[in-house]
């Protein structure tokens, strides 16, 4: 349910934007954990 109500709240976007949305957090994650290790 909570998906569906921020996909409401949020403007439509396009499955090409979603998926650059994802790897660019995949990314943002990897980048935390190389910085949390040091």
């Amino acid at each position: 349910m909570a998906k569906k109500n921020v996909g409401l709240k949020a403007p439509k976007k396009s499955l090409k934007e979603r998926q650059q949305e994802k790897k660019l957090k995949k990314q943002e994650e990897k980048v935390k954990k190389r910085k949390g290790r040091i």
